[in-house]
């Protein structure tokens, strides 16, 4: 069993008054939460935030995967940049096969769709500290809860005919 690595993409912000790229200006909690939660489970995390320097993002992008070696890459999306996560996704493409998987707010309003357009592997809906724990442990730690593609919560997914299937997200954080 190897000590899965998974690197995490910060895409750019986007000004709701002139719609011009921005980069965060605070800490992106909800990849951090999602670190937190995967390094209390064991697996290596790491961030790269293209926002600083969106134009930059192939450098920036191929640098950060040839320094981890993902065995996944995450990418969060708010619908307002979802081209620039296009382009993100793109850019990963040029320099791994590693899987992507994408959640956030727009992935859990539009479903596959992005999924599609991208050629990403996975989604997840909803939080993503449980599904993608258990995505990671079914990619790379030897399944020890025994699940399936059709089992993990809030995982969107290719079924085997090659159809977009979506589970439902009931494992939310309490606390």
């Amino acid at each position: 069993m190897i000590k899965p690595k998974m690197l995490f993409i910060v895409p750019p912000n986007r000004s709701a008054i002139n719609a011009r790229l921005l980069s965060q200006e605070f800490p992106y909690m909800g990849v951090a939460c999602l670190m937190a939660f995967l390094k209390q489970h064991s697996i290596d995390c790491a961030v790269v935030d293209t926002s600083l320097r969106y134009s930059e993002k192939d450098r920036i992008l191929t640098e950060a995967i040839q320094v981890h070696h993902p065995d996944l890459i995450g990418l969060s999306l708010f619908s307002n940049v979802a081209g620039e996560g296009l382009e993100i996704v793109r850019a990963i493409r040029r320099v791994t096969t590693a899987p992507i998987v994408v959640g956030g707010p727009h992935i859990s309003c539009t479903g596959s769709a992005f999924l599609e357009k991208a050629g990403v592997e996975y989604g997840i809906i909803r939080e993503g500290e449980w599904p993608l724990l258990k995505l990671v442990e079914y990619l790379y730690m030897g399944n020890p809860r025994h699940l399936t593609l059709a089992t993990l919560p809030g995982l969107i997914f290719r079924d085997s005919g090659g159809a977009w299937a979506m589970n439902p997200n009931t494992e939310m954080v309490e606390d």
